[in-house]
């Protein structure tokens, strides 16, 4: 075992002193700078941060980080109920991640990806038009009260007006097997959950045959967001999820695959933050369908810059991956595949 051992250890310093050479000696200057100046690398390196960064702006962990508060926006109205909810879609995310594994062997990178992000654009689609249309069919504030009102909540017309676009107002109505009626929109307590004037305050005794929201609002579509996030993940999962660290680990030489690994990781928890510090900021700004336009934006540049720009790597020797990035962006890569990889084009046939 000790002369087993040794001759490891000699072979790795070989080898080390190998890439050394061949590398203008670079044990003694930056692996990332000389990343950079290798264009078929640098390439590499850029491709492998782009699949991370879009990993993360099509808004994986927005769905998986807020799918509660998600289904609370849609009308769900109760929270123990939103919470099983999300936990539901997040077994999809479980189950596709595992047909997943399954696919990216026998269908390849690059088809997966591509066809993981037409999925994902499709599904963030359906979920802002699912919110446009609970918005659309909001219900009307039809009951005005007699009570002081500072923050001008009773000129609110509707209610996604009154309890999703004002954040000092909430509604206060009748839900009968009828619908809703006598909705009013009035001024919210400090944390929200009741209105101190009105029909909806605590020192009414009345108030429990009136249902109070805030930030959402009862409607008969609150199942098409659910559809939505399902569908996402079923669409993220097999291709955006795997993928991107496949990809990654395979793209890169020996000598710089620890350090191009490290960089597109980077990027996918940077990304990770930005995306998940601002999505109740987004929904503030421009409102829960824009913010899922928003990230589906992002799905058709990610769909249209990994079809130009991504190989197959797929069953490529690694000393001969660096080819597949030494060519023209989109010119010559099915001929690259079939050259460097002629033995998994004959099983595929």
């Amino acid at each position: 075992n000790a002369e087993y051992m040794g001759h490891e250890d000699m072979d790795d310093v070989a080898g080390y002193h190998d890439v050394s050479m061949s590398h203008n000696n670079e044990s003694r200057s930056c692996i990332l700078l000389e990343m950079f100046r290798k264009p078929a690398i640098r390439r590499a390196l850029i491709i492998g941060c782009s699949l991370q960064m879009f990993q993360q702006l099509l808004g994986i962990n927005t769905v998986m980080y807020y799918s509660a508060t998600i289904l609370l926006m849609a009308g769900v109205g109760d929270n123990a109920m939103a919470i099983w909810l999300a936990a539901a879609t997040a077994s999809v995310n479980f189950v596709f991640s595992i047909i997943g594994m399954y696919l990216i062997e026998r269908v390849g990178r690059r088809l997966l990806l591509l066809a993981s992000i037409i999925g994902t654009f499709i599904s963030l689609i359906l979920l802002a038009l699912s919110f446009l249309l609970i918005k659309w069919h909001s219900p009307l504030i039809t009951f005005h009260e007699n009570i002081p009102d500072h923050n001008n909540c009773s000129t609110m017309t509707t209610c996604y007006d009154c309890t999703v676009e004002r954040n000092d107002c909430g509604a206060c109505y009748i839900d009968s097997s009828n619908g809703v009626s006598n909705m009013s929109c009035l001024p919210t307590s400090n944390d929200n959950s009741w209105s101190p004037p009105g029909r909806c305050s605590l020192n009414n005794t009345s108030s429990t045959h009136f249902l109070w929201e805030h930030g959402a609002c009862p409607t008969v579509y609150s199942w098409l967001p659910l559809i939505g996030l399902a569908l996402y993940l079923a669409a993220f999962s097999p291709g955006l999820g795997p993928v991107p660290w496949t990809v990654n680990s395979e793209i890169y030489p020996q000598w710089a695959r620890s350090t191009g690994n490290a960089v597109s990781t980077s990027v996918n928890w940077i990304f990770n933050l930005f995306i998940s510090l601002t999505f109740l900021s987004l929904t503030n700004w421009i409102s829960e369908s824009g913010a899922f336009f928003l990230y589906a934006s992002f799905a058709f540049v990610a769909l249209l810059w990994f079809y130009i720009s991504l190989p197959e790597t797929r069953g490529c020797k690694l000393e001969d991956v660096d080819k597949l990035f030494n060519e023209p962006l989109c010119c010559k890569r099915r001929s690259i595949i079939r050259e460097t990889v002629p033995d998994l084009v004959a099983n595929s046939n």
